[in-house]
């Protein structure tokens, strides 16, 4: 076995400040994750935080619990491997793990509830309803400021008549909600690594060698 030597002199720099940081040989910090114990760490926290996503009136909240899933599922891994430090980008890839599985779980369980409302309890009108009725508004809004821009009154009548036959479609429907859906999951996967490299930041420090007397 090749053996580690430790120098004093090499430790201490001429300076006279602080020995620089040490990391053990074989240390995951730096490149390297173990991807079975990121996995199950971020599993563990990730299922928690998505199911937090769907409570009513958590749609902002969604994004800091999150962050803060990332942010524990770095302390729990950092903990299970004993890793002399972590990296912000491998705190990023664990909280992109995390933020994946918990989007993920939070848009099929929500995706599901919406498939039920719609068939299972026939309240498939209601849904319509609140639909057009967001649609008109949106209509009507976009109508009023084309004729504030100074376009005529016919171009803008023909204008709102076929945008508003195009957005009536199912196809127009189902790509809102399939587009709806994946920006609220890119935004929870940004705030996940986000809140991932930064609990690599400030909850891991680096290995410094203890003092040889």
């Amino acid at each position: 076995m090749p053996q580690l030597t430790f120098s004093p002199e090499s430790a201490t720099p001429a300076t006279g400040g602080e020995p620089p940081p040490f990391y053990p040989p074989g240390s995951q910090g730096v490149h390297n994750i173990v991807w079975r114990d990121a996995m199950k760490a971020s599993l563990l926290l990730a299922i928690p935080a998505g199911l937090m996503c769907l409570a009513p009136g958590g749609s902002l909240l969604s994004l800091f619990w999150m962050a803060g899933a990332a942010v524990w599922a770095v302390s729990l891994y950092s903990k299970r491997t004993h890793v002399a430090w972590i990296s912000s980008g491998v705190g990023a890839r664990i909280g992109l793990i995390t933020g994946l599985i918990g989007s993920w779980l939070a848009i099929c369980i929500h995706a599901v509830g919406l498939w039920m409302v719609r068939f299972q309890f026939h309240e498939g009108g209601q849904i319509d309803s609140l639909w057009n009725s967001q649609i008109q508004n949106w209509l009507q809004l976009e109508q009023r400021l084309l004729l504030q821009s100074g376009e005529s009154s016919a171009d803008v009548t023909s204008y709102i008549h076929m945008l508003s036959g195009f957005i009536s479609t199912p196809e127009a429907r189902a790509g809102s909600i399939v587009g709806g859906y994946a920006l609220i999951a890119a935004f929870l996967v940004l705030m996940a690594m986000a809140g991932g490299a930064l609990g690599a930041r400030f909850l891991t420090q680096p290995r410094r060698p203890r003092s040889i007397s």
